[in-house]
């Protein structure tokens, strides 16, 4: 948990100048309140309705998301390592640097409209997800299974694929580094 700390030497106050210590009282009384300790690992939360509200650098290593309701919700620095959102409803939710790795399954999953900016999938199972108007930067998509995904409209930039089962079953290896006799040698 990040502590919010307000630096402020003098705060005006009705025209007169208050001590550093008032400064800091005044300004606590409209400070956030710090986030709830939410720890998951392994935890069981199928069929939650999580939707828009924010989980951001939660750690949900190994959840059971199965068929939970996240549509609209901030899962920035959230990982789901070994998760289980088969059925779930990411329909419009920010992934900003999301870890779905480790052989997460989010097989038949809604992520419609997400924004999903260094989100990683390495080893994610993405079969019959729905990705349509999502948008992809910079994230990855190694040895993910997409077989059977709708990509309808998905805007991809500066992804990484290799060994990356695509929806009509053909694998996708641009950004995989050569390998032993793949090696060309320029002359």
């Amino acid at each position: 948990m990040r502590k919010i700390n307000f630096l402020m030497p003098t705060l005006l106050l009705g025209g007169c100048a208050a001590s550093v210590a008032h400064a800091q009282s005044v300004a606590a009384q409209f400070a956030p309140p710090e986030p709830v300790a939410f720890e998951c690992d392994g935890c069981n939360l199928q069929g939650i309705d999580m939707s828009v509200e924010e989980y951001l650098g939660r750690d949900l290593t190994g959840a059971s998301l199965l068929g939970a309701n996240l549509q609209g919700a901030n899962l920035s620095n959230v990982v789901l390592m070994w998760g289980d959102l088969r059925g779930a409803n990411l329909q419009g939710t920010t992934l900003t640097n999301t870890f779905f790795t480790g052989g997460a399954n989010l097989s038949g999953a809604d992520l419609s409209g997400a924004a999903m900016e260094g989100t990683f999938f390495t080893n994610a199972n993405l079969q019959g997800a729905n990705l349509s108007g999502a948008m992809l930067s910079g994230g990855s998509l190694e040895s993910a299974d997409l077989t059977g995904a709708n990509i309808d409209g998905l805007t991809i930039v500066d992804t990484y694929f290799c060994d990356t089962i695509m929806p009509d079953g053909t694998v996708r290896n641009d950004s995989c580094p050569v390998r032993g006799s793949e090696r060309t040698s320029v002359r």
